[in-house]
């Protein structure tokens, strides 16, 4: 099964936005500040930026050996989730739910996604968990 990744145009847009906003902002607080610059709110302002900056508007699915390894749209980082680890997969209208056994469930938003590629990440895992022998549960209605 071939990895999928998709990328969110909207959050594309919204970045481009603050950007700009940011700009605007240092450059005004430049032009308007009389004698002293105020270094810890530029550091501030800088750093929000910076976080803001550095959320991923990717995503990926994709299945290794024995797992399912995710990186979802403003997550820091992968997680791995091991066949053995998963109770069941809940496919529903806005989200995927992976229940897994002992620790906190994934759950993923697909309400910013486009049809085709909802389809498409339902389709990988309906797949993944037929040949896995997963539980698959369909909450279509949610």
């Amino acid at each position: 099964m071939e990895n999928l990744f998709f990328k969110y145009k909207i959050q594309t847009f919204v970045k481009i936005a603050m950007l700009v906003l940011l700009l605007l902002g240092i450059i005004l607080s430049f032009v308007l500040s009389e004698d002293s610059f105020n270094l810890s709110g530029f550091i501030i302002v800088l750093l929000w930026a910076i976080l803001f900056f550095i959320r991923s508007d990717k995503s990926r699915i994709g299945s290794s050996e024995n797992c399912l390894k995710i990186k979802w749209v403003n997550w820091f980082r992968e997680i791995v989730i091991q066949d053995s680890e998963i109770e069941k997969i809940i496919l529903a209208r806005l989200f995927v739910s992976i229940k897994r056994k002992g620790k906190k469930s994934a759950k993923l938003s697909l309400e910013s996604l486009e049809k085709n590629e909802k389809t498409k990440i339902y389709e990988f895992l309906l797949e993944y968990s037929k040949q896995r022998n997963l539980v698959l549960e369909r909450q279509l209605n949610l």
